[in-house]
């Protein structure tokens, strides 16, 4: 929890991704839910490995 939002770490078929979602005041996913994703294309950020922290 990052006070604004809420930061998420999802399994894939493709590896792990980091999701960064909007705190808009809905209780946070649980743990180990089955999730799906969704958004718009203009919004979709792909970061260089060298700007990713671990």
């Amino acid at each position: 929890f990052l006070g604004s939002q809420w930061l998420y770490r999802i399994q894939t078929g493709i590896g792990e991704l980091t999701v960064v979602r909007r705190n808009d005041g809905q209780a946070p996913l649980e743990q180990g839910a089955a999730v799906g994703m969704d958004w718009p294309a203009e919004l979709l950020r792909v970061l260089d490995a060298d700007e990713v922290r671990a």
